[in-house]
């Protein structure tokens, strides 16, 4: 006891300094695995936090904890690493003393119908089940979609957020929480792109980026272009023309009240998880881009299930974050050669599987202005075509009538 006594407390320590690591450890241990009621108030206390975004450290928690200061001190005292394997060991050594418990309560029932025996231990096998399932009874799925729509109701919007393109405003697409989109094209298609218009589109929502090849502030000078018209590469180079340096400034103005987070150091599926989580349990997000996944890492996975790990992951992380995630990805070796013209996205099938929002960008070769959305699969939309034109210097891309 003594052992796992130390941890529990350990692990309040290391929350205690960094309060950010609470969505990593989440899914891992829970309020009821502490044995320690302090550090069951800490963690808590933690996830409270960020789920209304506000701060959380050692003076608030002596706050709160008037009368256990000086334990949070002791606690407090430690280097805050292998926070995970903390968590995961609470958690087994709880599940552990639960079952044992479990198994001595039926002991004590000295049951003697073999049929009853199984049922017992079944229920306890059950209820430490290493994955927490919400009841999936009919009854609890409507209350669960009812709340939803209540909720959508009482806020007075609409389920997702409106894309912003008029084609897919027709056919009711939009950004919905939980969903996983795929957008693929050949080298140069335009995916990077196609991002920055998406993203451009949906000023009011809340968005997160991933960009695993394009820096910060390439990403910053694609916004400021997109509405200046002036080029990427010249706003970066601080060359601008004096009539058109006032635009450039106002829309600069207007990018740092966005609700945006741009990450250009992370490639690996457990930060981007972390990361998302974050903002999810924080204040929520609304849409996550990824630009693009061909370029994430998955540790402890070979090169050949890497694709599969991690477009299976990130499905996931679309549903637990409530989130809308869009990935640009390249397209398969099989498209690239022409053997199929199904959408598929490089790496592993899993990505047209798991996908809700299937696109595939294709570029007019007699005109270069000249963009094809195909979107081939649409699991709750049905699909669509639609063709778009670069305008100014390719700096935005809009809609236009005329047939591909």
């Amino acid at each position: 006891m003594g052992e796992i006594a130390d941890l529990e407390k350990t692990l309040a320590g290391v929350i205690l300094q960094k309060p950010e690591i609470y969505p990593e450890i989440s899914d891992k241990v829970f309020p009821t695995d502490f044995g320690d009621p302090r550090a069951a108030k800490v963690f808590s206390f933690a996830g409270e936090a960020f789920t209304t975004g506000q701060g959380f450290d050692i003076i608030i928690a002596a706050t709160k904890m008037p009368n256990d200061a000086r334990w949070l001190a002791e606690a407090v005292d430690v280097i805050p690493i292998n926070y995970i394997d903390y968590a995961v060991k609470i958690n087994s050594y709880a599940r552990a003393r639960r079952i044992r418990a479990g198994v001595r309560h039926f002991m004590d029932k000295k049951i003697v119908d073999p049929e009853i025996m199984l049922y017992e231990l079944e229920s306890i096998s059950r209820s430490e089940s290493k994955k927490e399932l919400k009841s999936a009874a009919i009854n609890n799925v409507v209350a669960r979609t009812l709340e939803i729509i209540s909720e959508n109701k009482r806020r007075g919007k609409r389920n997702g957020v409106d894309t912003g393109f008029d084609f897919m405003r027709e056919m009711y697409i939009r950004y919905i929480p939980g969903q996983m989109w795929v957008i693929t094209g050949f080298t140069s298609a335009g995916k990077s792109a196609m991002a920055n218009e998406m993203m451009g589109r949906i000023g009011e929502a809340r968005i997160v980026l991933i960009s695993t090849e394009m820096t910060e502030s390439q990403v910053v000078s694609r916004m400021i272009a997109r509405k200046t018209e002036v080029h990427n590469q010249v706003i970066l180079s601080g060359v601008v023309d004096d009539y058109k340096q006032d635009d450039v400034d106002l829309e600069f103005k207007k990018l740092r009240s966005r609700n945006l987070a741009v990450y250009d150091n992370i490639i690996d599926i457990k930060s981007i998880e972390s990361v998302v989580m974050q903002h999810a349990m924080k204040s929520g997000v609304d849409v996550v881009f990824i630009d693009y996944v061909q370029q994430l890492v998955c540790a402890g996975t070979s090169l050949r299930d890497r694709p599969v790990e991690i477009a299976n992951r990130i499905q996931q992380l679309a549903k637990r974050a409530k989130t809308c995630i869009i990935c640009m990805s390249q397209i398969s070796n099989e498209v690239g050669r022409g053997v199929t013209d199904q959408f598929e996205a490089k790496g592993a099938g899993e990505w047209a599987a798991n996908c809700d929002v299937g696109i595939q960008l294709k570029r007019k070769k007699s005109d270069k202005y000249k963009l094809l959305l195909d979107m081939k699969k649409g699991r709750h939309f049905g699909t669509t075509r639609q063709e778009f034109e670069f305008k100014g210097n390719f700096t935005r891309i809009e809609e236009v009538a005329q047939k591909f």
